[in-house]
């Protein structure tokens, strides 16, 4: 879908609507036979500029015939929505001229299908549409939103009859109801039908097909609205995107895929009379959308931190409600890990040298976050996640940079778009850059670490936290144990006794030990001896000798000695077990020989 401005101030949209058609009026003369470089060479030398060359392009090369347009009529407040019919051709049908007396010659037909209020369309909609460019490539959210509203507004009450007649009816086989089905939705322009190969299919009213023998009907089905309006024919309420009602069901005793739109199927059950039918996926997607500008069709935050104390399993929760999302589309994320260095280069975006026949060239090379979101825009019906590992172990401003604006959502979408470069409009085909409603990002971040960067504020607003306490889960390590100098040790109660040793330091709960901290892989099991022993001093009493206890080490480690280094602690730990520990953490194990 693509916005073709009618001329300063929409001067030309009486001509376009009286014409049929769009244009522009850079007047570089016929374009049919120039290259894009010689389009951008002819543009410099009559502007000293080619900024606005790429606009002639799209208008040449990149609108298609059957791409949606769409134009602004000021005066009335309204959007015409039209189709392309026809390649690019120079033509002297528009007379008028504009203020800098350029002839308006580059041309495309159109089908002006109707027009949309511009006050019936989203917010973000509107603002879309509101980019000062002449031609742009307008995104799928807002073509969604375009599309919704023209059909409520144009077809949502027409009722349609196509007949079938059939030779005879052993002809209504799986394969000719694809073949037939397929072709209405693709050909039949009466039908107020469209298929894009990219999205499902936009169902503009309600169709109702007749399949005929001999002037019998023996089979119907029923296309409705994508609204999920419930429609009744003989008693039977049909809800949904294509049904077909009981007379049918032995005949489509099986799926329909529709030709190319092979995600998806018909779903025949045995009716009775209040059963409903709708068209479904073909991989199993758990939820249809129920129409493309729904706020709930996946039910998670957008943005997300998972925060807690170290080894409370934020990693591990995210990776489970990614597991959850993406569970119909599991290769659809992008992980990253944040470190001091890490750039907004890094994050969005740069130009970097790049081999070319032999020789080096510089080419834009998105970063995650772009190669993400270009997915997320190119494929709405899907969702997408960036995943960002220890997001505050990097200067989160500088690396976000101004696409922190568009963290701010309503409805799920970006509220405020920003500007693209150059570079950014031609990689993702756009000229306004927003975080549409099927894009999540979710991060984890872990507050006890050292050397990270303090969020403010602003950027926390734009998050949803979901915090992990420090016992959390703790029922799935409740049974894990280990034998240390001939004694069991539970590893759950040792972590807490340590804990409350630090609480008891009044040290910072962000610097407890979490279920997860360590021996993720004994969960409920029996720990060998040999394994805990490194692990611990390798994990827990580094990070308490150095970390969360380093004011307290002596009092902490009291039971290993006086002005003990770690390398003496863990020597002790070897001979000792948990007899390092002070006091107060060892009269919760350490039994005398009664087992008392």
């Amino acid at each position: 879908m693509w916005m073709v401005r009618a001329g300063k101030d929409a001067f030309l949209i009486d001509d376009f609507k009286q014409f049929n058609l769009v244009a522009i009026g850079w007047d570089l003369g016929d374009l049919k036979d120039k290259s894009s470089d010689e389009i951008y060479e002819l543009f410099n030398e009559k502007y000293s500029n080619t900024r606005s060359a790429m606009q002639v392009i799209r208008f040449v090369y990149d609108i298609k015939v059957d791409d949606y347009v769409v134009t602004y009529d000021r005066e009335n407040r309204v959007y015409q929505l039209g189709r392309i019919t026809s390649d690019y051709y120079h033509s002297d049908k528009i007379t008028k001229v504009d203020d800098a007396n350029d002839n308006y010659y580059d041309i495309r037909d159109v089908e002006w299908l109707g027009d949309i209020p511009k006050d019936s369309l989203k917010k973000t909609t509107q603002r879309t549409l509101g980019a000062q460019t002449t031609v742009f490539n307008i995104n799928e959210n807002a073509k969604v939103d375009i599309l919704n509203v023209f059909s409520n507004n144009e077809y949502i009450n027409k009722i349609q009859t196509l007949t079938l007649s059939l030779q005879n009816p052993d002809c209504l086989t799986y394969e000719n109801a694809v073949d037939f089905l397929s072709n209405v939705l693709i050909n039949e322009r009466n039908c107020h039908f469209h298929y894009d190969r990219r999205r499902p299919v936009y169902l503009f009213g309600k169709t109702l097909i007749l399949f005929k023998y001999e002037d019998k009907l023996i089979a119907k089905c029923i296309f409705i609205d994508e609204f999920d309006n419930p429609e009744t024919v003989n008693g039977i309420t049909y809800k949904g995107y294509y049904v077909v009602d009981k007379d049918s069901i032995e005949i489509f005793n099986k799926p329909i895929g529709l030709n190319d739109i092979k995600r998806y199927v018909l779903d025949i059950r045995s009716l009775n009379k209040d059963q409903k039918i709708d068209i479904k996926y073909l991989d199993n997607i758990n939820q249809m959308i129920k129409d493309y500008t729904a706020d709930d069709s996946w039910d998670f935050k957008r943005n997300i931190i998972y925060f807690g104390a170290p080894g409370t399993g934020k990693s591990y929760n995210l990776n489970q409600d990614k597991d959850s999302l993406l569970k119909d589309h599991k290769d659809n994320y992008e992980r990253v890990t944040f470190h001091p260095d890490y750039s907004y280069a890094n994050f969005v975006g740069t130009y970097k040298p790049v081999p070319e026949n032999n020789s080096i060239t510089y080419k834009y090379v998105p970063g995650p976050f772009m190669r993400i979101l270009k997915k997320a825009i190119n494929n709405p019906s899907e969702p997408y996640l960036l995943i960002i590992e220890e997001i505050n172990r990097a200067n989160v401003a500088a690396v976000f940079g101004d696409v922190f604006q568009i963290l701010d959502r309503e409805n799920n979408e970006s509220i405020y778009p920003i500007d693209a470069t150059e570079d950014m409009k031609t990689y993702l085909n756009q000229d306004k850059i927003i975080l549409p409603q099927n894009l999540f990002i979710w991060a984890t971040m872990n507050s006890a670490d050292q050397g990270v960067f303090p969020m403010d504020t602003a950027f926390k607003r734009r998050w949803d936290f979901k915090y992990f306490s420090i016992d959390n889960n703790e029922n799935l390590i409740e049974n894990t144990e280990v034998t240390l100098n001939n004694k069991e040790v539970n590893w759950n109660d040792l972590r807490k006794a340590i804990n409350d040793e630090l609480l008891s330091y009044k040290i910072n709960e962000d610097k407890l030990i979490g279920p997860f901290f360590a021996f993720n892989e004994f969960m409920n099991k029996e720990i060998p001896t040999e394994t805990f022993k490194d692990i611990f001093k390798n994990k827990i009493i580094m990070y308490l000798f150095e970390d969360a206890a380093r004011s307290k080490r002596n009092e902490l480690f009291s039971g290993a000695g006086k002005n003990i280094t770690y390398s003496q602690v863990c020597d002790e730990f070897d001979k000792n077990g948990i007899e390092i520990f002070t006091d107060s953490i060892k009269e919760k194990f350490i039994t005398d020989d009664d087992g008392e």
